[in-house]
């Protein structure tokens, strides 16, 4: 990236989040600055009123259906380029990445909860163009300001490649549109992209693999519920932190790094149970002295 780089921490008030795989402690990079960028011009009156998604379409109409869609009067709908995955296999590999890694590797104390009781939602929203994206989590979060449970926004197209360029909306989406319909303290933002990179981290670091998922995606969560799970842990989330870059170092050390890679993608290896309960017992005695 050119020019220098400007660190966006995850405040006070919103480290505890678990977001699957917690990133209390952790930074994330961020471009120093979106002005003149196309993000400027997105309020989020205008993504509402004028543009919509297929969430926000939908919602004039039944959620979800596309049967009772309205094209005419809001154009074709976002849908996924020739040769992409479909929409459907997005999501069926999301929550496969969801149940085999941050479920089965216990990266989160909390993630099986609401996929037990059907409060994990997964919806795909199709291109790399701004509005778009912007418009479909805005909509996923307001939902949430009544709706409990957790949404995965999956944006297959959005950069995956580049993680600051998908950053950019990430700082968009929490230093303007949550700001601007007051949702800090109601929803909190995860951010999951195939090279996340925590600030302070060579892209190699193998904790930066604790936010990597298959394809880049938003992870909204509610603030209470965050606060309710956060206190089973005694209000300190670092444990989960901690414990997960534990993990990671010793599947490193035990597989390598390129099975352990493999592992995090979801790939099942023997012994892997042997070295969960090895990093359980070794930061249960780090806590208990």
């Amino acid at each position: 990236a050119t020019g220098a780089r400007r660190e966006l921490s995850l405040n006070a008030q919103h480290a505890t989040i678990p977001a699957f795989m917690t990133v209390g402690g952790g930074r994330y990079y961020h471009h120093p600055s979106l002005m003149g960028s196309s993000f400027s011009c997105l309020r989020s009156n205008q993504i509402c009123r004028e543009y919509g998604t297929t969430s926000v379409r939908r919602k004039q109409t039944t959620d979800d259906d596309d049967d009772d869609y309205d094209e005419d009067r809001f154009g074709p709908l976002p849908v996924a380029p020739e040769g992409a995955p479909a929409d459907s296999q997005v999501k069926s590999e999301t929550l496969d990445w969801i149940r085999k890694v941050v479920i089965g590797l216990n990266l989160c104390p909390f993630a099986d909860k609401p996929l037990r009781n059907k409060n994990l939602q997964v919806h795909v929203i199709r291109g790399n163009d701004d509005r778009t994206v912007a418009a479909e989590v805005l909509y996923r979060m307001l939902r949430h300001k009544e709706e409990p449970g957790t949404t995965v926004v999956v944006a297959p197209e959005y950069y995956p490649d580049d993680f600051e360029a998908y950053l950019n909306m990430v700082q968009y989406l929490e230093d303007d549109l949550m700001i601007e319909n007051d949702l800090h303290g109601v929803v909190q933002l995860a951010p999951f992209h195939p090279s996340f990179q925590f600030q302070g981290t060579e892209e190699a670091d193998i904790d930066n693999l604790t936010n990597r998922a298959p394809y880049p995606s938003f992870h909204i969560l509610r603030e209470d519920e965050v606060s309710s799970a956060v206190q089973k842990l005694k209000g300190d989330s670092s444990k989960v932190w901690n414990r997960n870059v534990r993990l990671l170092q010793n599947l490193q050390k035990t597989f390598g790094r390129q099975k352990a890679e493999k592992i995090m993608k979801g790939d099942e290896v023997d012994g892997i149970d042997q070295v969960l309960r090895d990093t359980k017992e070794e930061v249960e005695k780090e806590y208990d002295t």
